[in-house]
């Protein structure tokens, strides 16, 4: 989804500003690629996400208590 640099090289931070603003395309794919990893994190895919987590111990851990 980007480029990380070393904290405090501004040179190599200045290249990867220049690349983007030359190149179109792939500033699309950036964003496009932004896009795709957060949206799966939404607060309403993270509880729907954490209920079936919940519903899967409950699930495993049932046979265990009818013993």
């Amino acid at each position: 989804t980007g480029w990380l640099y070393t904290p405090g090289q501004l040179d190599e931070l200045r290249s990867y500003v220049q690349d983007l603003i030359g190149d179109d395309a792939k500033r699309a794919a950036f964003a496009e690629a932004a896009l795709r990893s957060v949206q799966g994190r939404t607060w309403s895919s993270i509880c729907e996400q954490l209920v079936r987590h919940y519903e899967d111990v409950i699930a495993a851990r049932a046979p265990l208590a009818l013993r």
